[in-house]
C-alpha cells in the first residue's frame, strides 16, 4: 500500500491533559496536510476541531482513559459531543465489568451509549 493510500486510514490524536487550543490547531493542520482520516481530540475541543476541520472528520473519547464512568455519564457525554460536532467516538469500556464476567452488561452499556449518539446525529 502506498503512503498516500495508508493516510486515509490513520487518525491523529491529542489527548494530553495540557493540550491547548494552539495544539489542537496544529493537529488539525497536520490532519488536513497529510490527508489523514480524522482529528481526535478531548471532548472539550470538539467544537474547535469541528470548526477547523470543515468537511473533515472529528473524533473524541468517552470515558477515557479508564472506562469507569457510569453508563448514564458516558451516554450524556456521547450525546453532548455528538451535538457539538463529533463524527466518531472511541468509547472506553468498563474492563473491570468485562473481566468480572459481566459481558452482557458491558454490551448493553456500549449499545446504549452508541445508540444515543447515533440518534443525535440522525444515523440509525
Amino acid at each position: 500500500m502506498k503512503e498516500k493510500e495508508l493516510a486515509k486510514y490513520l487518525d491523529l490524536a491529542n489527548h494530553h491533559p495540557d493540550a491547548t487550543p494552539e495544539d489542537i490547531k496544529a493537529l488539525c493542520q497536520k490532519v488536513k496536510k497529510y490527508r489523514l482520516h480524522s482529528a481526535f481530540v478531548n471532548p472539550c475541543y470538539v467544537p474547535l476541531a469541528r470548526e477547523l476541520m470543515a468537511n473533515g472528520l472529528v473524533g473524541t473519547v468517552i470515558g477515557f482513559p479508564l472506562g469507569q464512568d457510569t453508563k448514564n455519564i458516558k451516554t450524556i457525554a456521547a450525546m453532548e459531543v455528538a451535538k457539538r460536532g463529533a463524527d466518531e467516538l472511541d468509547v472506553c469500556m468498563n474492563v473491570g465489568l468485562f473481566k468480572g464476567g459481566k459481558e452482557n452488561q458491558v454490551l448493553a452499556e456500549m449499545e446504549a451509549i452508541l445508540g444515543a449518539a447515533k440518534n443525535i446525529k440522525g444515523r440509525n
